[in-house]
């Protein structure tokens, strides 16, 4: 007799698009409307694809094609042995292909063995199968990619009616690209300060400026963790907060400044810069641009500023915001009175060497900065 030897994984057929998350083989006159009921109920009720056959094969009657391309299309197989499953031909031949299509393309395979599953009660079988699964799938399904991630959302979501909130994106193509890929009824709620990102949306809302009052307590839950500053901090506060509020300050727009800094005038009275995130054209004012700028306290910059590293930051900044920052160091490590420290993504390599105390920094959000050590 000759052995059967399992294929090297170099022979491992390419999976196409999954089509199904789960597939249920099963006997039907021992399961179809018990067991196997409720299993296919919850694991859609899960967010979970299922392939069940409802059909009765006739006896003699060879399987269908489709029941065995489903197969293949499967991501896990399901094999409720029963009592009498192996008296199935059709059960010993869905059997055969998942076993083929395990060795060859790499199909996960979860027996369940009914007749021990008998005795116990159903409400504690259903979860610890679903948990098993769930657990099984997430350790072996790794995601590689942006491309890997996003055909799992629109396989996990497409059936489901969900509500989901994406806060402060710059992209869509891998988080909600289409419609299709969220079950009907569901409620996208996107924010973001590019206005023209969302371009397929069923509605836009931009909202209006805050009041003082609410600048200042959204600024220090942030800063400081309760809803007002502290003494010592309250002026501080008051001008830190002038940007996003109705009541003017001495925050200069992208414009002033462009037109002070080429004319070297009144630098020294600035007190915030505020470049928007809407803002495309990347500056590159000269590395000594904030020496004169003694009196700066905030400084929310998005992308290029400065034409290189900037060679010194103001002593007297207490917050600073930067997005997309593109140098390799950024000189923050003398800044005693900073508060609140803003980095998201970027090239930024370390903010300085060594342990450094910075006694007033009540704040630091770092964000997607995938080169700093």
């Amino acid at each position: 007799m000759a052995s059967s030897q399992s294929p090297s994984s170099s022979s491992l057929v390419p999976r196409p698009g999954w089509k199904h998350d789960v597939f249920l083989s099963f006997r039907g006159e021992d399961t179809r409307y018990n067991f196997v009921d409720h299993l296919y109920t919850a694991l859609i009720q899960h967010g979970i694809d299922v392939f069940k056959d409802d059909k009765t094969l006739p006896i003699g009657q060879p399987i269908s094609p489709e029941l065995l391309k489903a197969i293949e299309e499967s991501r896990f197989a399901v094999v409720v042995f029963s009592e009498k499953y192996a008296e199935s031909s059709w059960c010993l031949e869905e059997l055969c292909k998942i076993m083929e299509c395990k060795d060859r393309m790499g199909l996960r395979v979860l027996p369940v063995m009914w007749i021990h599953l008998m005795c116990i009660d159903r409400k504690e079988a259903l979860p610890w199968l679903l948990s098993n699964m769930i657990r099984r799938e997430h350790h072996v399904s790794m995601i590689n990619d942006p491309e890997d991630g996003a055909e799992m959302i629109e396989t996990r979501f497409c059936n489901k009616k969900v509500l989901l909130v994406l806060d402060d994106v710059n992209q869509l193509d891998f988080l909600a690209a289409r419609h299709e890929w969220f079950g009907p009824g569901s409620r996208i709620v996107i924010t973001t300060r590019d206005e023209h990102l969302p371009s397929d949306t069923d509605a836009k809302y931009k909202p209006p400026l805050l009041l003082m009052e609410q600048a200042i307590e959204l600024f220090s839950r942030h800063a400081f963790r309760k809803n007002s500053p502290p003494d010592e901090y309250k002026k501080l506060s008051d001008r830190a907060t002038s940007s996003s509020s109705l009541e003017s300050f001495r925050l200069w727009q992208i414009e002033q400044i462009h037109d002070s800094i080429k004319r070297n005038r009144q630098l020294e009275v600035i007190e915030a810069i505020f470049v928007p995130f809407s803002f495309n054209d990347d500056l590159s004012f000269s590395a000594d641009v904030f020496e004169s700028m003694k009196k700066l306290r905030l400084l929310h910059v998005h992308r290029k500023f400065t034409s290189v590293v900037p060679t010194i930051l103001p002593d007297e900044l207490r917050s600073v915001r930067r997005n997309d920052y593109p140098f390799l160091s950024l000189p923050v490590a003398h800044m005693d009175k900073l508060v609140h420290l803003e980095l998201c993504r970027g090239q930024i390599q370390s903010l300085w060497n060594g342990q450094k105390i910075m006694p007033n920094l009540k704040f630091i959000h770092l964000e997607m900065l995938n080169h700093i050590s």
